[in-house]
């Protein structure tokens, strides 16, 4: 339907907002680990940190997108 279309081109602006604003190292996490499906072991080979930061990044980084997408939620 026309609505679920818009909700879903706007929901990905959304997302692509929210990881356009995240710091480097939290935007490198969260696309290599949710959108490339990479494991951690990979990930902090790729971007040389220990796996408790990497953890750590990728938990902030997804906070911050869930907080964008609820504020999405909340204006609509």
């Amino acid at each position: 339907t026309p609505d679920s279309l818009l909700s879903s081109s706007e929901l990905q602006e959304c997302i692509d907002m929210a990881l356009k604003e995240l710091p480097p190292l939290q935007r490198s996490v969260v696309s290599l680990r949710d959108i490339q499906g990479l494991d951690m072991e990979s990930i902090c080979k790729i971007l040389d940190v220990s796996e408790s930061n990497a953890r750590v990044l990728l938990h902030r980084a997804r906070g911050q997108v869930r907080n964008a997408l609820d504020k999405l939620e909340r204006n609509r």
